[in-house]
């Protein structure tokens, strides 16, 4: 399924960005938790809106760093049940959150069981201290994979310069959902162009061709979407949609490709 976080549409309403992302052709939402923004918050009114656009909220995402307790984690995966939600997404804490590390680690398998619902593990930045001290705990494709169900972060990814395509081979079926978005330099979450350093196209006919079950999710800056002029941004919305009709749903040269997923 192809999905639209909403933090990509930041500034517009919830009620628009259902809209746009209907009207451009994705199939569902990604509802990225905001504590400063009460809507997101907001079960009854989130399940109004879905109803209204008749458009599912797929995934949540739960920044362990704006939610940075079990305390207030909780609320967010009650919230994702009431909804209706397939997918929570959980981003990797900080080294010192180790509250928040011990729910992840210790208690989240027995939430999947007792839930019926995945709850994945997003690779963090990769941002360090004093330059050279990772920051974030599970900062690795051995955690991530321990943890049981990952979302890659195509952007996350080349910051900590690790090819895509390598890690959905170590990943393997631990890989449930492509937050996608491109990079270049220290810039990241950009729209997909061939300026860009991330492989993306590689990486969506490898997915294809290994039958990839799981969701893409379009996590761009709202300045990349240019969100502030609307023809423009639903204009790049459609090219996105068709970016992974063309990629990934259509025939492609993806078993042709060499192991580094470049062109000859």
């Amino acid at each position: 399924m192809l999905l639209l976080s909403t933090d990509s549409l930041q500034g517009y309403g919830l009620n628009r960005i259902f809209q746009f992302a209907k009207e451009t052709g994705f199939d569902g939402i990604e509802l990225t938790l905001d504590p400063d923004d009460f809507d997101t918050l907001d079960a009854a009114y989130i399940a109004q809106v879905a109803r209204d656009a008749d458009f599912p909220v797929i995934i949540v995402r739960i920044s362990t760093k704006k939610f940075a307790s079990e305390k207030k984690i909780r609320p967010g995966i009650e919230l994702a049940v009431s909804i209706g939600a397939k997918r929570i997404v959980l981003t990797a804490p900080r080294k010192s959150s180790r509250g928040v590390l011990s729910f992840i680690r210790n208690e989240a398998a027995e939430l999947r069981e007792k839930l019926g619902m995945s709850i994945c593990l997003r690779n963090p930045r990769g941002d360090l201290i004093f330059g050279f001290l990772p920051q974030d705990s599970m900062n690795n494709m051995k955690d991530l994979k321990e943890f049981g169900e990952v979302c890659l972060d195509t952007s996350y990814l080349m910051k900590k310069r690790v090819n895509p395509l390598q890690a959905v081979e170590e990943l393997g079926e631990a890989l449930k959902v492509i937050h996608f978005s491109d990079a270049k330099g220290e810039s990241i979450h950009l729209l997909p162009s061939n300026e860009g350093e991330v492989p993306l196209e590689s990486l969506f006919q490898k997915l294809k061709k290994k039958g990839f079950p799981g969701d893409f999710v379009l996590t761009v800056s709202p300045e990349s979407l240019e969100v502030q002029d609307r023809e423009k941004m639903i204009a790049h919305l459609r090219s996105m949609k068709a970016f992974y009709e063309n990629n990934f749903l259509k025939k492609s040269e993806a078993a042709s490709l060499p192991p580094d997923g470049t062109k000859p």
